[in-house]
């Protein structure tokens, strides 16, 4: 699935957020 840049950009960051909080607990 591709976006836009933006919207790839923000899912990708929201991918990283989450893969941080999981790693973190």
């Amino acid at each position: 699935m591709y976006f836009r840049g933006s919207g790839k950009a923000a899912e990708m960051k929201r991918d990283a957020t989450r893969g941080a909080m999981r790693a973190a607990f």
